[in-house]
């Protein structure tokens, strides 16, 4: 029976300090409410918010201590994705790029990306951006 009380004792205390990092980790709040959101990179350091219409994606990043950030969809050939920076000026800065499978970055002809919003706000750089479901591009259109 001593056993099983120490058993149990170790249980609690290890569902304690769960609940007690778990509870400290704090999100950023978002800029509005979406429906969907996910940590991309535990404890607190990459968080991901969206919401979607039928025709278009909005995309909140928020990145802690972040320089620079990286966000895109990955496809069968290659990444669209989205390179963003906010300026000790407070500016932001977006580039549009193709990932490909071999590796290569290369600028993307056609803008699918769209940057709404780029800020820093306490820890964090955030970048908030949409685009359509439809992808424009020189390849076959393809849906999200």
């Amino acid at each position: 029976m001593g056993k099983l009380n120490v058993l149990i004792f170790i249980c609690l205390c290890l569902s304690l300090l769960y609940f007690l990092i778990d509870s400290t980790t704090k999100r950023p709040s978002p800029t509005e409410i979406y429906l969907n959101n996910q940590v991309l990179q535990l404890p607190d350091l990459y968080f991901l918010y969206w919401d979607y219409t039928d025709s278009e994606i909005t995309f909140e990043v928020h990145v802690k201590n972040a320089a620079w950030l990286l966000f895109g969809i990955k496809g069968p050939k290659y990444s669209n994705v989205i390179i963003g920076s906010v300026y000790d000026d407070g500016t932001g800065h977006y580039s549009e790029r193709s990932l490909y499978n071999n590796n290569t970055l290369a600028t993307n002809p056609t803008i699918n990306w769209f940057l709404l919003d780029a800020f820093r706000s306490k820890k964090y750089t955030i970048l908030k951006f949409k685009r359509n479901i439809k992808l424009q591009c020189e390849q076959t259109p393809s849906t999200i």
